[in-house]
C-alpha cells in the first residue's frame, strides 16, 4: 500500500481517537458545542477511512477495536441507563423480580446493593423495568460478580456488546465478500461513530439484538429455519422490537415452515421468560409498554406534527390518544409493506430495513441509538440513508443543559427534512451519489 495513503489513514485515525477521547473523558453531556465538534471530528475521520480499499481492512478493523477498548476506561457519558441495568441485576441477585414492583418499593428492605444512592441515579424510577430476559441474565451475572465496583460492572456489561459488534462485523464481511468481493461494507458499521459511542460507550444493547437478527437472516436465507427462529427469538428476548419482523416470515418462507418457526419462537420465548413470569410481571411489563406509547416523546417526526395539530385543536398534549393510534397505524403499514415486499420481490434485509425505518418515522420516541439497527441492516442493502441519519440524530444532544433538556425545534426540522428528502431521492432511484460517497474504494 502507498506510503502516502498509509500516512493519511493514520492521520484520520487520530481524528477519530481524539474526538472519542474528548467526548468520553473530558466533557459533560451538557457541553453541547464541544460535544458536537468532537463528534464531527470523528466523522471527518470516518468519511475518509471507510473509502479506503480492502488493503486497509485489517488496519481499520484494528482501529475499530482500539476505539472500543479506549471506552473501557470511562463510565458512559451520554446516557445513565446503565444505573437501571445495575439496579435490575442487584434485584435478581437478591432473588427479587425487577418486573413486579416499582424501584421505590424495594428500598428499605435490606437488599444487598439496593440503596438510596443507586436509586437516586435512576432516570425513570417511576416506571417498571422493560428489559427482556437476555438482558436481565447479563445484569444478574454482572451484579453477582462486580460487587460495588461500578466501572467493573459497566465493563462486564460492555463485554457482550463488544463481542456482538465483532460478530456483526464478521457477518457483514462475509455478506459483502459474497455480494461485492472487493468491498468491505462491514466498515460502514464497525467504524461508525454513533455505533461506537452508543453501544460500547453508552451501554445500549441494540448491537446484541442486531447480531441475533443478522444470524436469523442468514439462517432463513440459507433454509436453516430452526437456526433462524432461535436467533430471532434471542433478538426478541434482547429487545422487544424484532417482534415487528415476525410477519415478514410469511413472505420469505413457505407457510408450513413459517408455522414451525413461529411455534419455535413462541416456545423458546416462553421458556426464557418463565423464570420472571408472574401476574405482577404481566402487569408491570404491560404498564411499561403502555407508557412508552402514551407518555414518552423525544425527537419524533410525524408524531410531533400530529401533536401540534392536536394542540391547536384541543389546547393540550394528546399523546395518550395519538401514541396508541400511531402504533396501530404502524402495525397496519408493516403488514402492507410485507405485501409490497411479496409483490415486488424485495430482499429480506431490505424489507426489514423498510419496516424498521417506518417504525422510527411513526414512533413518539427516537433516541440516537435507535438508528444503530438501521445502520446494520443498511449494510446488507444499497441504502445509505441510515449512515447520514447517524450523524444528524446525534445533534439531539444539543438539547441537554445543566438544568434539564430543551431541544430547539430547528434541530429536529433539519434532521427530518434531510432524512425524508433522502428517502424520496432513494425511491426515485437518484441516490447513486450517496452510495458512491459512502462506498469503500475497490482494490
Amino acid at each position: 500500500m502507498p506510503v502516502r495513503d498509509s500516512f493519511k489513514a493514520v492521520s484520520f485515525s487520530v481524528f477519530m481517537v481524539i474526538g472519542l477521547a474528548i467526548i468520553s473523558f473530558f466533557i459533560e453531556r451538557s457541553e453541547s458545542v464541544i460535544l458536537i465538534s468532537a463528534y464531527s471530528l470523528m466523522w471527518i475521520g470516518y468519511l475518509y477511512l471507510i473509502r479506503l480499499g480492502e488493503d486497509f481492512g485489517k488496519y481499520l478493523f484494528g482501529l475499530g477495536l482500539i476505539l472500543r477498548v479506549l471506552l473501557l476506561f470511562a463510565l458512559p457519558v451520554l446516557s445513565d441507563d446503565f444505573y437501571r441495568f445495575i439496579w435490575d441485576g442487584r434485584l435478581l441477585m437478591n432473588g427479587q423480580n425487577p418486573f413486579e414492583h416499582l424501584p421505590a418499593e424495594y428500598l428499605n428492605k435490606g437488599l444487598d446493593g439496593i440503596d438510596s444512592e443507586l436509586y437516586n441515579q435512576l432516570n425513570s424510577p417511576e416506571y417498571f423495568t422493560i428489559y427482556p430476559p437476555v438482558n436481565q441474565f447479563v445484569f444478574w451475572v454482572v451484579a453477582s460478580v462486580s460487587g460495588d465496583n461500578l466501572l467493573l460492572a459497566v465493563n462486564l456489561m460492555r463485554a457482550p456488546i463488544l463481542l456482538a459488534d465483532i460478530g456483526i462485523y464478521i457477518l457483514l464481511k462475509k455478506w459483502s465478500d459474497r455480494k461485492q468481493p472487493s468491498s468491505n461494507i462491514a466498515l460502514l458499521y464497525f467504524l461508525n461513530p454513533l455505533v461506537i459511542l452508543e453501544l460500547t460507550g453508552n451501554l445500549h444493547f441494540e448491537g446484541v439484538m442486531m447480531f441475533f437478527v443478522l444470524l436469523g437472516i442468514v439462517g432463513f436465507q440459507s433454509e436453516k429455519h430452526i437456526k433462524g427462529a432461535i436467533s430471532w427469538t434471542l433478538a426478541i428476548c434482547s429487545k422487544l422490537l424484532p417482534l415487528m419482523y415476525l410477519p415478514t416470515l410469511l413472505v420469505y418462507t413457505k407457510w408450513r415452515k413459517a408455522i414451525i418457526s413461529y411455534s419455535l419462537i413462541a416456545l423458546i420465548t416462553l421458556v426464557l421468560f418463565l423464570p420472571l413470569f408472574s401476574l405482577e410481571f404481566i402487569q408491570g411489563l404491560s404498564s411499561s409498554v403502555g407508557l412508552y406509547f402514551q407518555k414518552f416523546e423525544f425527537n419524533a417526526s410525524i408524531y410531533f406534527l400530529i401533536r401540534e395539530i392536536g394542540f391547536w385543536i384541543t389546547g393540550y398534549n394528546q399523546i395518550a390518544e395519538i401514541g396508541p393510534a400511531l402504533a396501530l397505524i404502524t402495525l397496519a403499514l408493516i403488514l402492507l409493506f410485507n405485501y409490497w415486499a411479496y409483490k415486488r420481490n424485495w430482499s429480506l434485509p431490505f424489507t426489514l430495513l423498510a419496516i424498521h425505518t417506518l417504525y422510527l418515522m411513526m414512533a413518539t420516541t427516537v433516541h440516537p441509538w435507535y438508528v444503530v439497527s438501521l445502520i446494520c441492516l443498511s449494510c446488507l442493502t444499497q441504502s445509505r440513508i441510515a449512515i447520514v441519519w447517524s450523524f444528524l440524530i446525534f445533534l439531539t444532544y444539543l438539547g441537554y443543559t445543566n438544568t434539564g433538556f430543551k431541544l430547539p425545534a430547528i434541530v429536529i426540522w433539519v434532521e427530518y427534512v434531510v432524512v425524508f428528502s433522502l428517502v424520496i431521492i432513494e425511491i426515485k432511484g437518484k441516490d447513486q451519489w450517496l452510495r458512491k460517497l459512502l462506498a469503500p474504494k475497490p482494490v
